[in-house]
């Protein structure tokens, strides 16, 4: 059935280049976009996300402390994640304090973005997800499922900075997804932010300023 999926996204997809944030389209103040939704994480309450700008240029900027919530882009149709590449321009103001994904007890990032691939497994399953996370204290290159779930996988991107400097980090969801569950790469239908202070109880500021998905076929630079 996954099959009969994928070669049906695939076949209707066009490829493109799609700014998920679409900030210049968004007013400044508080973050109101109505194709992102946002969902509370284990009852609480969610990060403030606000639009602010500087230079001119438009960012959203999510800050919180003991907060944790999923902020959920549901795509129009699923895209083929084999071969398409998501490319993030975020920084870190403040990371909590403490946070270490390495421990169950301290697994707090200043900011996730993640990836849900289709499903046609039955009965509530959790779809596999991957969540893209800046850290700090664990090795460079730390990767691991969530203890939640091994439908869930962690992936360490990028250094809590805590300073006013933009990273931009690219990523490709299809190989990560291969080399962490193997098998048929299927399409993707939602891409997210998180932050998550609840186990720390710290306090995290964390700004984007794009996230581009670039379909397979075309140029990434």
């Amino acid at each position: 059935m996954l099959d009969a999926l994928l070669a049906a996204c695939m076949a209707a997809y066009a490829p493109q280049q799609v700014d998920l944030l679409a900030l210049p389209h968004e007013p400044i103040g508080a973050w109101m976009a109505e194709s992102w939704k946002v969902r509370a994480v284990r009852g609480k309450q969610a990060p403030q996300a606000t639009v602010l700008a500087a230079d001119g240029a438009p960012f959203l900027r999510i800050a919180g402390q003991s907060r944790a919530a999923f902020f959920v882009h549901e795509l129009p149709s699923p895209v083929p994640a084999d071969g398409s590449r998501l490319t993030i321009t975020w920084r870190v103001m403040k990371a909590p304090e403490g946070a270490d994904m390495r421990q169950d007890s301290a697994d707090d990032s200043p900011l996730r973005v993640f990836v849900v691939f289709q499903t046609s497994r039955l009965f509530g399953r959790t779809p596999r997800t991957l969540f893209y996370s800046s850290g700090r204290a664990e090795p460079a290159a730390f990767s691991r499922r969530s203890a939640k779930s091994a439908d869930l996988h962690v992936i360490r991107i990028t250094e809590s900075g805590n300073d006013s400097t933009w990273t931009t980090i690219s990523v490709v969801p299809g190989a990560d997804y291969a080399r962490v569950w193997g098998g048929v790469i299927p399409c993707v239908v939602a891409v997210g932010l998180m932050q998550d202070t609840d186990a720390t109880g710290s306090a995290a500021i964390a700004d984007l300023r794009h996230l581009l998905w670039r379909s397979r076929g075309e140029s990434t630079r």
